[in-house]
């Protein structure tokens, strides 16, 4: 079952990475700064790669750096809407269009990935809990 679990969370990985590239094919013509825009969405796509070619592995780390991954997934929304709002005329240089929208569907992602991972199950699959 456990393993069932973290092949849903691979294709949701998989399916966010995608989301990543289609943002870009959308919105790389509106942005101020596309090499920037592109260097950091090409790091972002290695990190989850690496994670998801990672994960038969069952390290520890692994399922850390996954967790990580998704709280930061979580937040990012909410981190662009505050930054949005008390530094608006930045926002704009670095926020392109459809930036909410791309980033509700994957809020949802990786709302979908934490609630795996948190489960208990799979917290023991990784040894999440076993001392150093």
């Amino acid at each position: 079952m456990e393993i069932k679990k973290m092949n849903i969370v691979k294709k949701l990985f998989l399916a966010y990475i995608g989301l990543v590239v289609l943002f870009n094919a959308i919105t790389i013509g509106t942005v101020t700064h596309p090499r920037l825009q592109l260097l950091v969405s090409l790091i972002v796509i290695a990190f989850m790669l690496l994670l998801v070619f990672q994960m038969h592995t069952r390290m520890r780390v692994v399922w850390w750096a996954t967790f990580l991954f998704t709280i930061i997934g979580i937040l990012r929304p909410f981190i662009e809407y505050m930054f949005s709002r008390y530094v608006p005329y930045i926002a704009e240089t670095f926020y392109p269009p459809f930036t909410p929208l791309f980033a509700i569907i994957g809020f949802i992602i990786m709302c979908v990935c934490f609630g795996i991972l948190t489960d208990r199950k799979i917290q023991d699959y990784f040894d999440v809990h076993e001392r150093f």
